[in-house]
């Protein structure tokens, strides 16, 4: 099983449009332990996008007994403090104009992928928005701070795999190009795509590789 966590502003209809090779679940990261001990469910892959990407992280180092493999997709190291005042009080001020121009950034690259977003899921997104959820969304990103050693824990097949965008504006490939070399880890920047990276061509046969290699 192959366990979905979505990134910040967005919820589980984001990753519907992909063909996922192996039975998936989108579940809170706080409720995922739960789940899987309600279920009898021992031990899962992860895959986390953005925001999801930190607590997919957080996740495996805290209960690595119970995870096969984490793919990161999207993943940012550290927000700036500018940056998340600069979007609390966007959020303030107009939460749905807000919310919009940061779809816009985070499909740039990724038009037709856009296009599906703002006709499939957007504006259910908008309408139904939870401005305090956000912004603790926003709190645990500034909080954050990824660093060489949170990508090199427990065994040497359980560490993180990433995928990037290269043209990622949320998370500049520069900052997981340099803490991936530190760490040793495994990542592939995939050329023309934004931060959301998943709905791109390039990535189920990267996936679908990635699972079928061997563990180290």
């Amino acid at each position: 099983m192959l366990c979905l966590f979505s990134g910040w502003g967005f919820d589980g209809r984001i990753f519907d449009r992909v063909a996922w090779p192996s039975e998936t679940l989108c579940v809170r990261a706080g409720s995922l332990l739960e789940h899987l001990d309600a279920g009898g469910v021992e031990r899962v892959s992860l895959f986390g996008w953005s925001l999801g990407a930190i607590r997919s992280l957080k996740f495996a180092r805290l209960h690595p007994d119970r995870v096969d493999r984490v793919f990161l997709a999207g993943l940012r190291p550290r927000f700036l403090e500018a940056e998340i005042a600069t979007e609390k009080a966007a959020l303030i001020e107009n939460p749905q104009a807000a919310l919009r121009r940061f779809y816009r950034r985070a499909f740039a690259g990724q038009k037709r992928e856009f296009d599906w977003f703002t006709r499939e899921i957007e504006p259910a997104l908008v309408a139904s928005l939870n401005l305090a959820e956000l912004q603790v969304g926003l709190d645990e990103l500034r909080q954050s701070c990824v660093q060489t050693q949170d990508l090199s824990f427990d065994a040497p097949h359980r560490q993180p795999i990433l995928v990037h965008g290269k043209r990622d504006l949320i998370a500049p490939v520069g900052e997981i190009e340099s803490l991936a070399r530190a760490a040793g880890a495994r990542l592939a920047v995939l050329p023309d795509v934004g931060h959301v990276v998943f709905l791109s061509e390039q990535f189920l046969p990267w996936l679908n590789a990635e699972l079928e290699r061997p563990d180290e």
